[in-house]
């Protein structure tokens, strides 16, 4: 994007609906880190929490996209170096 569409869109209010668009995309994200920690930190709390009262997707996703790296980890190389 041009600086020149970056001024356009400063001035351009898209609405209520858009800032709740982008409030639930913040949230997924903030849910999906708090997944991958959780899963690196060894805190069992995984698919419920007293806070949770159903199952959130995206932190279930950052679960399991940590399970993934973990499982993973022996295939990576980093720096030319197998771990």
């Amino acid at each position: 994007m041009s600086d020149g569409d970056r001024d356009y869109w400063k001035g351009v209010d898209l609405g209520d609906e858009f800032d709740q668009c982008k409030e639930e995309i913040n949230e997924a994200i903030v849910s999906f880190q708090q997944g991958v920690t959780d899963y690196f930190k060894g805190d069992k709390r995984l698919e419920y929490s007293e806070e949770r009262c159903t199952v959130d997707e995206h932190y279930e996703g950052g679960v399991n996209f940590a399970d993934f790296l973990y499982c993973t980890q022996s295939d990576m190389r980093i720096d030319g170096i197998d771990n």
